[in-house]
């Protein structure tokens, strides 16, 4: 990936994922050697909410099994937490890499690439925790409203296995849940965001390169021969080169963790619109479970939409080269364009798992997914006695 970025200015180089960095660090994703006690304490304080969370909702699982709204109510909140953080320690070492080698990009990309990432940020991390923080302030609302402690709401899931209609253990659990879901979902979605981040990096790489087969030319003519025509054919098939290569990085550090992602978002949609289908439309837990719903099939969009265009601009990258500047006659210059041409003719495309490749026909299928499996759990759910 370094071939890359060979010609990057040094005193351009910025942090562009600094954002990422601090997020991954609050989850406990080691991007600064910190073993001091605080950071210890940081630690130890996540792995307590997060087990002590998953802890009880499990007791909650096994305590209501033949409660089918209570069982898809805690699938749906677990099933992509715990997995998403699992992925995110393990490959830590490789988004590392990634991100590491990421921050050094040319300054005339920075403000194409600034605006990307603040899409990415806005529309994956925007609507869900705008639907979390309502849930939250509606819950404390009821705890404060309502003299009738059977009107009390938990933000999330409701808890059976203890009394949790009194003062000061509602606020405890409240306080708990909140703490618990800020933490799992800023693990759950900094997923979406870092791998958004990287695919338009590379959109934008491919994009610049698409201009490089013209522009390194007229640079060589700009600059009245000072490097040869070899020099320039070298550089162009490097950057060429690189393109692949940098995919196929992003490809081994994030096809994990894509096919985690899009199998829990498949799960979360269905379950989300399932548990919304057991309320009224006018009831806070159907509002809820609906903006879950729609807030993961969003931030699914923006990655698969990236994800697409990064196909399709390195299917652009044929027609480039073949409207390249040809009136120069060298030999080697146009060998090496028919090269592109040819290595070209393979899109690049970035795979779940290998075999799933995020793109916009593949947002269809998680929606068509989803949708099927909510309408077995329907079935299910209206074949079981009353």
């Amino acid at each position: 990936m370094a071939i890359l970025v060979q010609d990057v200015d040094q005193q351009s180089k910025r942090n562009e994922f600094a954002l990422h960095k601090i997020l991954l660090n609050c989850l406990g994703v080691k991007f600064i050697h910190d073993k001091t006690e605080i950071r210890k304490l940081h630690v130890i304080m996540l792995i307590f909410v997060v087990a002590s969370y998953s802890f009880i909702e499990l007791w909650e699982l096994i305590a209501n099994i033949d409660d089918f709204d209570i069982v898809t109510n805690i699938i749906l909140h677990l099933i992509g937490i715990l997995c998403n953080i699992v992925i995110l320690c393990s490959e830590q070492r490789k988004i590392q890499k990634i991100l590491e080698e990421m921050q050094k990009i040319p300054k005339m990309e920075n403000s194409i690439l600034d605006k990307k990432n603040i899409v990415a940020i806005k529309y994956c991390f925007g609507p869900l925790y705008v639907v979390f923080i309502l849930s939250a302030i509606f819950s404390m609302s009821t705890r404060l409203i309502f003299a009738d402690r059977l009107k009390w709401a938990l933000p999330f899931t409701q808890i059976t296995i203890i009394n949790v209609m009194e003062s000061p253990t509602f606020e405890i659990i409240w306080f708990q849940q909140t703490l618990a879901f800020i933490v799992a979902t800023c693990a759950y979605l900094i997923c979406e965001v870092m791998i958004t981040s990287v695919l338009a990096h590379l959109c934008i790489h491919q994009y610049h390169y698409q201009n490089l087969s013209n522009g390194i030319i007229f640079a060589f003519k700009e600059n009245g021969g000072k490097q040869s025509i070899e020099q320039c054919i070298e550089g162009l098939i490097v950057r060429h080169v690189g393109v692949y290569d940098w995919s196929s990085q992003i490809q081994e550090a994030f096809s994990l963790i894509v096919f985690v992602v899009f199998g829990s978002d498949v799960l979360i949609i269905c379950f989300s619109a399932f548990h919304a289908s057991l309320f009224p439309l006018t009831d806070a837990q159907c509002v809820r479970d609906l903006g879950i719903a729609v807030s993961v099939a969003v931030k699914t969009l923006i990655v698969c939409y990236y994800g697409n265009e990064v196909t399709l601009e390195s299917e652009s990258l044929t027609t480039a080269c073949f409207h390249a500047y040809v009136h120069i006659w060298n030999r080697n210059y146009h060998k090496a364009l028919l090269m592109i041409i040819k290595k070209s003719q393979k899109p690049i495309k970035i795979a779940a798992g290998n075999f799933i490749p995020i793109s916009l026909k593949t947002f269809i299928w998680i929606i068509r997914s989803s949708y099927s499996y909510f309408a077995v759990l329907r079935n299910r759910n209206d074949a079981l006695p009353s």
